[in-house]
């Protein structure tokens, strides 16, 4: 097997015990074995760290946080003792396929070293009650088919800027682009800040690679998709984008670029729920969605000037709004 040179893998963990065990055996069957597991307990006050602790893997660095931090804080922690050329990340709760590092670090090799960074798509599995795993389908394929049109007949494609805020990845990418800007994860945000880091990547020129194939796979857990209230949602966007004005690194295109994404997110949240949440979840998330736009009005008259071109995105949402307002069934729309 060619060596392709040192992985380092960030894997934060707060409260994971029912899944960090499955997380951390997936990464270490990895057919590729150049690589350093850096798992950071973030303060967990569960299982966590005595899991963590009964692997005696040589390659596992394990840090332990006295207090929860947040995960930008425990990524960065990570960062900065990171040995390897390539930095990965991965969450405590999915899963990795045995083949994804080798197949990815194949891929990315065969281009210019610290000029790009790369992800697969996301399986998307659902956790049912009595916590089996079921495949949804593919995150691209199901949510963006734009996007996936794209490939053809192609298994990677090269993704933009404007693209790559819609697609929930977890990316390989060079250390060496991290390590001489010193980007690191901003510990002021909870929303958004693997977006921030990431189009800090753009920003100093790096560009994405895309694959067709997934070796990723995504864990929906039950209410997951409503556990964040829309109001909560609400207010991180607003500090998301103080950030964002604070930030002389970022024109006003960039800024209005993520004013869209979050606009966005409202549409494909409720939609979401809607396909794995048929239940009294999906009522009380689309209830939060009126009182919040009812609260915030400003997000709804954005909403609709954002979509000015695309009615039936709007005729869409409002029925939603309208059901959920009645309190009623939801039908699929």
């Amino acid at each position: 097997m060619e060596d392709y040179g040192l992985v380092s893998i960030i894997l934060p963990a707060y409260n994971a015990e029912r899944y960090i065990k499955d997380a951390i055996e997936s990464i270490l069957k990895q057919t590729y074995l150049n690589f350093e597991l850096i798992v950071v307990n973030d303060g967990s006050k569960d299982r966590t760290l005595e899991i963590a602790k009964s692997f005696k893997d040589e390659r596992i660095n394990l840090i332990d946080l006295k207090e929860n931090k947040g995960v930008s804080y425990a990524r960065n922690v990570a960062l900065d003792i990171a040995k390897g050329k390539w930095i990965a990340f991965a969450a405590a709760d999915d899963l990795w396929k045995p083949e994804r590092l080798e197949y990815l670090l194949n891929i990315i090799s065969k281009y210019e070293y610290g000029k790009y960074f790369i992800a697969d798509d996301m399986i998307l599995c659902y956790e049912t009650n009595n916590g089996k795993l079921v495949r949804y389908g593919s995150e691209i394929r199901l949510w963006f088919p734009g996007i996936y049109r794209k490939f053809g007949s192609s298994e990677v494609i090269e993704i933009g800027y404007k693209d790559f805020l819609y697609i929930a990845f977890q990316p390989i990418l060079p250390s060496k682009v991290v390590q001489e800007n010193k980007f690191k994860f901003p510990e002021n945000l909870s929303l958004g800040e693997d977006l921030y880091f990431y189009a800090k990547l753009f920003k100093s020129g790096l560009k994405m690679l895309l694959t067709k194939k997934s070796y990723y796979f995504y864990r929906i857990r039950p209410g997951s998709l409503t556990d964040l209230g829309i109001e909560e949602f609400i207010n991180k966007v607003k500090n998301f984008e103080k950030a964002l004005e604070s930030d002389k690194e970022f024109n006003a295109e960039d800024k209005e670029l993520f004013k869209k994404y979050f606009d966005s997110q409202i549409e494909i949240r409720t939609r979401k729920e809607i396909d794995l949440n048929k239940n009294d979840l999906l009522i009380h998330g689309l209830k939060g969605l009126v009182i919040a736009f009812l609260k915030n009005p400003y997000l709804f008259f954005r909403f609709l000037f954002n979509n000015l071109s695309n009615p039936y995105k709007i005729v869409s949402l409002l029925r939603l709004v309208i059901l959920a307002g009645r309190g009623g069934g939801i039908k699929r729309v």
